[in-house]
């Protein structure tokens, strides 16, 4: 019985001091920088399609035959939207002078060996030379593969008279997997600056009397992986810009009814106020609930993008109570004014380069 009693109170305790840890996300955004970055002498760059088309030999029926011929035929479509997004990004970065639209008429890509370790740096440095420009971006690689679903089922149609009539059906569905990859080249460092490979996919289904008709009605799957192939090469081109990431942070809810309170006023988006009812939690008696004042009040200045004040929250959160969540939130508060930084200078430095 005893044995029992002291179970329960246990399990209590336990219960309370784990709802007084008890916190709430927040999400935050953080600007980071660039993923690539360029030198500035790099005013002048081309734009290269080196990718190299790889036909299918060997088919499972006509219908993956007859997919496989069109995606072959509409491969060069599907690719020039993936250069034209590309193109229209850069053409957005004010810090390049010219952007030329290489011809690989010559096929300096020759095979599967060059596809993977890239063009030869000697023809690098002779397009360079030949069009006087700086840098080389390529699409290295671009490849679909789709794979064929069919099954029986039914469909209503008009008879000769007009009127509704149920049928046998096919219903076809193509998952169409895209890859893409993308390279820059300095021809006179004799360095890939940055390499990446994108992977989409692209569902189509319709149903038809036959598979063929099926296939013949999905009308928007030309559309849909133009439109997915221009996103990818517009998103290779914002590698080279600082971009907003989201973050998540905690902020402790219970320890006292302010604490209690100021979660209830950050449901109706009121921060200012809570942080108003944290502050007076700051001079609590307790160490404890100091320190998660303090750590709260640090996550709301970093909300107003005040990270010098919220390390300065947090360095006083753990002179009251040296928590390993404390020291983990300074190290990312540190990483992000690190981060903050660089990302800033390259924004001022795109803009001197403009003027």
């Amino acid at each position: 019985m005893r044995k029992s009693y002291l179970l329960t109170i246990f399990s209590t305790l336990t219960l309370l001091l784990s709802g007084c840890e008890a916190t709430q996300s927040v999400m935050l955004t953080s600007l980071e920088p660039a993923p690539v970055l360029l030198s500035k002498e790099i005013t002048r760059i081309g734009i290269i399609d080196e990718s190299i088309t790889l036909k299918k030999e060997e088919f499972r029926n006509k219908l993956d035959e007859l997919v496989s011929i069109k995606d072959d035929e509409l491969q060069k479509q599907w690719k020039d939207a993936a250069i034209s997004g590309l193109y229209g990004e850069l053409l957005k970065d004010q810090r390049f002078d010219t952007i030329l639209m290489l011809d690989n008429s010559e096929n300096i890509s020759q095979g599967i060996q060059n596809a993977i370790s890239g063009i030869p740096w000697e023809s690098i440095k002779q397009l360079c030379d030949r069009y006087r420009i700086d840098a080389i971006f390529s699409l290295a690689y671009y490849d679909t593969n789709t794979q064929i679903s069919v099954k029986k089922t039914s469909m209503e149609e008009l008879d000769l008279l007009r009127m509704k009539v149920k049928v046998t059906a096919q219903e076809v569905t193509l998952e169409t997997l895209i890859e893409n990859g993308w390279r820059i080249y300095d021809p006179y460092a004799k360095e890939i600056i940055d390499e990446l490979t994108f992977s989409d996919q692209i569902i189509s289904s319709a149903k038809e009397t036959t598979s063929f008709r099926a296939l013949d009605a999905m009308y928007d799957r030309k559309d849909s992986i133009i439109e997915k192939s221009r996103t990818t090469g517009s998103s290779y081109g914002l590698r080279l810009q600082p971009y907003n990431k989201q973050i998540e942070r905690e902020y402790y809810i219970k320890g006292t009814p302010n604490f209690e309170k100021a979660a209830q006023l950050i449901a109706e988006e009121k921060w200012s106020e809570a942080s108003a009812l944290w502050q007076l939690e700051t001079i609590n008696q307790n160490p404890k609930i100091q320190a998660k004042a303090c750590f709260n009040m640090a996550v709301y200045m970093e909300i107003t993008n005040d990270i010098p004040a919220a390390m300065e929250w947090v360095l006083k959160s753990l002179t009251y109570d040296d928590t390993k969540k404390s020291t983990v939130y300074l190290a990312a508060l540190k990483y992000r004014s690190e981060q903050n930084f660089i990302a800033e200078q390259q924004l001022i430095n795109a803009v001197s380069l403009n003027k």
